[in-house]
């Protein structure tokens, strides 16, 4: 999608995955923060509805763009075909291969690990949802997401 909205994606795409990826972390770090203090003050029910409402308005907001058609002539198989070729690809790069299988270790032990932090905080440290929010938010600062 973001190449399809660049007027030079040759030249603009390096610039614009950075300015994505700070806005996401950027945003992920003070959305936890808000989700925490929302939480704290007006109870889980109240948070998880304005949950809701900011992925509506995400949706919508996302159903409003418009890109323009483009064309494969491959079709479907294409698809199959270019993962095929991109995995081989990455195979044959040692550096990229140890980074990709450093990063499957970490999710699998990151997403346990992220499903039992909101039991930790509550049962363990006796804390609240603010705790956790906190706990979210220091994740972020130091750049994790995986709790």
């Amino acid at each position: 999608m973001l190449p399809n909205i660049l007027a030079a994606p040759d030249q603009e795409l390096t610039a614009a995955n950075s300015l994505m990826s700070i806005s996401s972390q950027g945003l992920n770090l003070l959305a936890f923060g808000v989700g925490g203090v929302v939480i704290a003050a007006l109870g889980p029910k109240t948070g998880m509805l304005v949950d809701a409402i900011s992925f509506a308005v995400s949706a919508l907001s996302l159903a409003v763009v418009r890109m323009p058609r483009t064309h494969s002539s491959s079709g479907a198989n294409s698809f199959v075909t270019d993962m095929i070729v991109g995995f081989k690809f990455l195979w044959n790069l040692p550096t990229i291969r140890a980074f990709v299988g450093f990063a499957a270790i970490v999710n699998l032990v990151g997403t346990p690990l992220a499903m039992v932090t909101p039991v930790y905080a509550l049962d363990v440290l006796h804390g609240t949802a603010s705790l956790y929010g906190f706990m979210q938010v220091a994740c972020c600062a130091v750049g994790s997401s995986e709790v």
